[in-house]
């Protein structure tokens, strides 16, 4: 059915009505008029489902994208059906004009061929010798002020001089950001003959610039390289998760599209003019109709009457019953009231003895950290006012300050970020003074300043941040700081203060602290440390009953300021002072006295649980006869005696005015120091730079299968790992992780500026890229032999004349045409050259082609 025949429908009702309108009859206006409005009715309703479904599909779409969790921000990863999305070049500069065409002749895709089926590209320059770059390019949109990580899967089958990959970003201008570029080798540097998945620490959570619109990826090989990428994966998070595909996203596709769907709106939008003409229509014949309604006024008048009958009769009977009910009301609500009275009084009594227990007890839930997530959360906008606690934070449990005394057996979390944390809020009111406390620490001393907080926040009703207050930063600056615990004291709650917390809180993410047993209390002074667990504080209702119960007289104490309440079993003499004045005083039992001065006094045998001796004179000590923490007791009088010498169960800690530390304990020395960590253990030496990367070790070493032979080892850990996975990777005692760093080993002697010049070096392939070099050994002086030297892996002498002119003589051996072996020199190319056969005849190489010397020779009749 079409609009044009709802309206000619419509057309041939408005005619009837106009001929012959006193006598339409009540089933024409009912009937005849309906069908008109379902007709047209029922094609909006049509539309309607035809739009909800087409919504229906595009959200489908959108939540298929969402559901991959992470999205793939490069294009066409699969390389299929071509390479459309990337870009290459050849040109020497690692930052030529962008977008220019792949050089197909050296990177190619292969279907099929990646790592588990998928696609992969192929880099293959084993055709070229001397300065060649294979490259391919791609531009991410970007952000300023997000993270980007990434990961691949790379096979090397041939290695030649070094395989780059170079992360750039550029501005709206399309300039180069300065000093914001990162350079690694994306491959292992060597041939390998497998797949390897390859995420590097300085590609990982790396900062976009606040000023970058784009990021341009190249990834290079330089001649003599043969090996395949595969499922290449760049997401704007922290770490790079699975593979999922990047899109293959074409722009002219898209705006052909575009033109379909332009098409479609178009029609639609026609519709609906239609359907407005027939509403229109239909708005008028209900007019012209509205004289035919006087036929039914008389049917309606009766229903009326009949209606306002029943409405009489059943007001009537609800004012009757609301009477009765409102009776038995007040006379229950008064029993109640009564009843209510008399036992408000009792709970009182109750209730404010155990109020003032809650006053003393930590209303922090869960100030053990156990269980380590669900009970903290993070502030949505930091210290600002409106904050509210957002999204709950798994801390990390840590061993690092474990050991100390002032821990005391509680678990230890790490905080490293500078997102600030809440404790769960619990209720408080307006006017109320609070207090609170926690023990921190800070290992290793941070190389940017950074500042610890520890606050107590109020909230409103509806749990937003009204005011932080605290006593300063706890802890600041660059230096380790041992751990201790600090205080934040008579704090009073502001207007509208509805609930209470404690908040840390961090400048920046550079430092890692460390932090434990905090606590929260009603009063004035920070309370002593109770332990919470789960998601209660210690003032819950259990906590509160046990051991604090009592009835009878003893409950009317608190509310008597002065005077003697007794029974035939206790007395209690209340006062703020109470003085007993007479000569002799005799107490029979036993006496308990919290705190007592006595000016003289005569003991005949003391026992002394906890005492506070201000000076004290002993003639004679046994001190075999001593009991108790002995060795804390000596630990504590040396650390306040020197300190600069400290002693904790796990050994001894000598620190000096500069910040450097050593530290002698269960393993063996640590010594730490701004240019590092050294670790002498287990008969090696440990090297650790100031960035925590481990570099290596001096130790003994002996040879496989020939336990006799002993080296002087020096062990560079030149393997790079950020994966967990890794053998290579390091879990320290204090719960950081270590990744090794070694690039190179280096002889230098110091010149004239006071400075060391580099006579010889190993360099990884990373340092040997900096300088545009092999990876190897390289020496930077005048080196004599003074013996045979052997050379079993050939030799290459060389010139650079410039930075584009090498030229070199190698030793190459090689099999004649007439079957020969022959061995010599030849330049770069291979194409000139001279040596000796296996017939002792010399030979010489010139454009390619071999003249024997004895030939010549014989020729000339000289032999």
């Amino acid at each position: 059915m079409t609009y044009e025949h709802n309206d000619n429908r419509v057309k041939a009702t408005e005619t009837s009505i106009a001929q012959n309108t006193k006598d339409i009859t009540l089933r024409a206006t009912n009937t005849d008029l309906d069908s008109a409005k379902k007709d047209y009715n029922a094609q909006i309703s049509q539309v309607k489902v035809n739009a909800d479904s087409i919504t229906n599909q595009v959200s489908s779409i959108q939540t298929k994208i969402n559901a991959m969790g992470q999205v793939n921000q490069l294009a066409n990863t699969e390389f299929n059906p071509d390479m459309f999305g990337w870009y290459g070049s050849t040109a020497g500069a690692s930052s030529d004009p962008i977008k220019n065409a792949i050089d197909s002749s050296h990177v190619a895709a292969l279907p099929g061929q990646g790592y588990s089926s998928s696609n992969a590209v192929l880099f293959d320059t084993t055709d070229q010798t001397s300065q060649f770059y294979a490259r391919l390019i791609q531009y991410v949109p970007v952000t300023g002020g997000i993270s980007a990580s990434m990961s691949w899967y790379v096979k090397t089958l041939t290695y030649g001089t070094y395989t780059n990959m170079w992360i750039t970003f550029w501005d709206k201008n399309g300039k180069e950001v300065a000093n914001t570029g990162k350079y690694v080798n994306w491959s292992k540097g060597k041939v390998t003959n497998q797949w390897d998945y390859m995420t590097l620490p300085s590609l990982t959570n790396v900062k976009v610039p606040d000023t970058a619109v784009t990021m341009r990826i190249s990834m290079e090989s330089r001649e003599g390289v043969k090996q395949l990428m595969s499922r290449f994966m760049v997401v704007f998070d922290s770490t790079a998760g699975d593979y999922v595909p990047g899109a293959y996203n074409s722009n002219d596709k898209v705006a052909l599209q575009q033109i379909t769907i332009d098409g479609i709106t178009d029609t639609v939008s026609k519709q609906g003019t239609n359907i407005d003409s027939v509403t229109k229509r239909v708005q008028t014949a209900e007019g012209t109709l509205s004289t035919a309604t006087n036929n039914i006024s008389g049917l309606q008048s009766s229903v009326t009457q009949t209606s306002n009958q029943i409405k009489t009769e059943i007001s009537d009977r609800t004012k009757g019953d609301a009477n009765t009910l409102q009776s038995s009301k007040d006379f229950t609500t008064s029993s109640v009231s009564s009843a209510v009275t008399g036992m408000n009084s009792t709970v009182t009594q109750t209730a404010n003895g155990i109020l003032a227990q809650v006053e003393a007890t930590n209303m922090v839930a869960n100030s053990e950290f156990d269980p380590l997530n669900g009970t903290w959360y993070a502030l949505s906008n930091g210290g600002s006012v409106g904050s509210t606690a957002g999204v709950a934070w798994s801390a990390t449990q840590s061993t690092g300050f474990a050991d100390w005394p002032v821990v005391n057996g509680s678990r230890v979390i790490s905080y490293a970020s500078a997102t600030w944390y809440t404790s769960a809020l619990a209720t408080a009111s307006a006017g109320k003074v609070f207090s609170a406390s926690i023990v921190a620490g800070r290992s290793p001393a941070p190389t940017v300043s950074t500042a610890l907080d520890y606050r107590i926040g109020f909230w409103d009703s509806s749990r937003k941040l009204l005011a932080t207050y605290s006593a300063g930063n706890i802890i600041d600056g660059t230096a380790y700081k041992g751990i201790q615990k600090y205080v934040v004291e008579n704090k009073t709650a502001p207007a509208n203060t509805a609930f209470v917390s404690v908040i840390i809180a961090h400048s920046s993410a550079n430092a890692t602290d460390y932090i434990t047993r905090p606590s929260l209390n009603i009063g004035a002074n920070a309370s002593p440390y109770t332990p919470t667990y789960g998601i209660s504080s210690s003032s819950t209702v259990l906590s509160l009953f046990k051991d604090n119960w009592s009835i009878g007289i003893t409950d009317n104490i608190s509310k008597i300021t002065s005077g003697i309440v007794g029974n035939a079993s206790q007395m209690s003499l209340i006062s703020k002072n109470v003085t007993i004045d007479a000569p002799n005083i005799q107490i029979k039992g036993t006496a308990w006295i919290n705190s007592a001065m006595i000016a003289n006094g005569a003991i005949g045998s003391a026992q002394i649980g906890d005492a506070t001796i201000t000076s004290a004179k002993i003639a004679t000590l046994d001190v075999a006869k001593l009991t108790g923490n002995v060795s804390n007791f000596i630990q504590s009088n040396w650390n306040g005696l020197y300190q600069s010498v400290k002693i904790s169960p796990i050994g001894m800690t000598i620190s000096t005015s500069q910040g450097s530390t050593a530290q002698f304990n269960q393993d063996g020395l640590v010594l730490d120091g701004s240019l590092g960590t050294t670790n002498v253990l287990n008969g090696q030496i440990e090297l650790i730079s100031s960035k925590n990367e481990y570099l290596g070790t001096f130790q003994h070493e002996t040879m496989p299968d020939h336990d006799n032979v002993d080296y002087l080892m020096i062990k560079l850990a030149g393997w790079h790992t950020g994966k967990s996975t890794d053998p290579d990777y390091d879990l320290n005692s204090d719960g950081t992780n270590t990744i090794r760093g070694g690039d190179g080993i280096g002889f230098g002697v110091t010149n004239s500026v006071g400075t060391y010049d580099m006579k010889m070096s190993w360099d990884s392939s990373l340092v040997a890229g900096y300088k545009g070099r092999k990876a190897g050994w390289h020496v930077e002086d005048i080196m004599t032999w003074h013996q045979p030297t052997y050379f079993e892996g050939g030799i290459d002498i060389a010139q650079q004349f410039s930075s584009t002119d090498r030229r070199a003589l190698h030793i190459q051996g090689a099999t004649l045409s007439n079957g020969h072996k022959w061995f010599g020199f030849f330049d770069t190319p291979s194409q000139a050259g001279f040596g000796t056969d296996d017939t002792n005849d010399v030979l010489f190489y010139v454009k390619g082609k071999s003249y024997s010397l004895y030939t010549m020779l014989n020729k000339l009749s000289m032999l």
